[in-house]
């Protein structure tokens, strides 16, 4: 390596200003000094090239050599879906044997980037599919109706229900999709007091008028602490999640319940179906984007982002989310929000409303 060196503290004082994973090997592979975000990003601290190389498995197709650089994209064998970009420098070899160099590894975790290069391709393909597929029917259907004169009534009543079922499709779907496009920016969610047992009544009354032939039960407590939450985002995570149990619910009764939470100030909210259930390996994957379980996806149709928008909004509010199977079969999907905490005026009369970002 060539350049003015360093002395051991300013060295030191740089090495800990970098946010990439800095490693400085001896020509043995013995690590001779590592930052802070190296220790971070591999777990702890290391004595050896091998402690960096060995937690990390497959290659990406992307390796690329410049000189004495070499750069490749790992996947973490622990952490499957954590990959980190590996940048080796080799020495040029001088100094003393004393002061010798072996190399110098950078580290950067891209996880996040791959992530959302696998979005991006995988929310083009789902374009293509699920916003063609309501907007076909409502085309056809309203073609239909603008040129025939000959329907019956009962044909006439089934077309128009077509666009209307059509049309709400397509309206939910667009509302998760804006959601799910402002996520990289971030999204101010106002952090107001809410009454779940004021908000998720009028969301049950409007699923029971979308879905006439689905019983949805509601049970409220009573007694239940003001949350915190954006009442249109917590419109519409029970609206997802009451709209999944309908369709997926074999027919059966749909329960509804908004009660106290045991462990810690504020209320949940349950969803609980007898459709397929939860298994315990599903129990995550189920929020990650554009994931659709095998029980269900051949039974209907759905673009796999609802769950992932539900709860990045549910965490934004501060708020936990899960899903996991329900006791003599079926599924529960529920979410925690915080109890609300009043924050003090301006002075003239005006509470200030915490913000997040999502």
């Amino acid at each position: 390596m060539q350049g003015t060196s360093l002395p051991g503290a300013e060295l030191s004082a740089v090495l800990a200003a970098v946010d990439a994973g800095i490693v400085v090997t001896d020509p043995s592979g013995r690590v001779r000094s590592q930052n802070e975000a190296a220790i971070r990003i591999l777990g702890g601290p290391i004595t050896d090239l091998r402690d960096v190389l060995g937690p990390l498995g497959r290659h990406s197709p992307e390796t690329h050599r410049e000189g004495p650089r070499e750069t490749v994209e790992l996947q973490v064998l622990r952490l499957p879906d954590r990959w980190l970009e590996v940048s080796r420098f080799a020495s040029d070899g001088r100094g003393s044997d004393a002061d010798q160099v072996g190399e110098v590894v950078v580290l950067r975790d891209v996880t996040r980037a791959r992530q959302m290069q696998g979005l991006r391709e995988a929310f083009l393909s789902m374009l293509s599919h699920e916003l063609r597929t309501p907007v076909t029917s409502i085309y056809a259907a309203s073609g239909l109706l603008a040129t025939q004169d000959s329907f019956s009534t009962a044909d006439r009543d089934e077309l128009v229900r077509d666009i209307s079922e059509e049309s709400e499709h397509l309206l939910r779907l667009v509302d998760d999709l804006l959601v799910l496009a402002h996520f990289d920016e971030g999204i101010d969610l106002i952090q107001e007091p809410s009454l779940l047992q004021r908000v998720i009544p009028i969301v049950v009354e409007r699923e029971r008028r979308r879905s006439p032939g689905a019983e949805i039960e509601l049970r409220a407590a009573s007694g239940l602490p003001v949350v915190t939450g954006d009442e249109t985002s917590v419109q519409q995570v029970a609206r997802n999640l009451i709209s999944n149990a309908t369709k997926y619910g074999l027919g059966q009764p749909v329960l509804v319940e908004i009660g106290p939470s045991e462990d810690e100030p504020g209320a949940v909210v349950r969803v609980l179906d007898r459709g397929p259930g939860v298994t315990p390996a599903e129990g995550e994957a189920l929020f990650r984007p554009f994931y659709r379980s095998s029980r269900t996806a051949r039974a209907t149709g759905g673009a796999g982002i609802g769950l992932y928008v539900c709860r990045r909004l549910v965490e934004a509010m501060g708020g936990r989310m899960w899903a996991r199977q329900r006791p003599g079969g079926g599924s529960e999907f529920g979410f925690w929000l915080p109890e609300y905490e009043y924050q003090p005026d301006d002075g003239k009369g005006n509470s200030a409303l915490p913000r997040r970002r999502a």
